[in-house]
């Protein structure tokens, strides 16, 4: 839950994934509530501005590098 609100941050409407019913009604909601809808989108548009292939190639590069380092043969 918590890495969801912090990538998709005002862009993503949190529930329960344990609880079959939340996920149905924040489904349901998206679905019906255009103006909901319209507002997630874009957010979803501004929130990606934040984000780009080179920092996140970066980022996995340097997490494997890392983790390289630690492996014993």
């Amino acid at each position: 839950h918590d890495n969801v609100g912090q990538i998709g941050g005002d862009a993503v409407l949190l529930v329960d994934q344990s609880n079959t019913a939340q996920v149905a009604t924040g489904l349901q909601q998206v679905l019906e509530k255009k103006l909901l809808r319209s507002e997630l989108i874009s957010a979803g548009m501004r929130r990606s501005s934040h984000f780009n292939w080179d920092d996140a190639a970066q980022d996995i590069y340097l997490a494997l590098r890392q983790c390289s380092t630690h492996i014993y043969v």
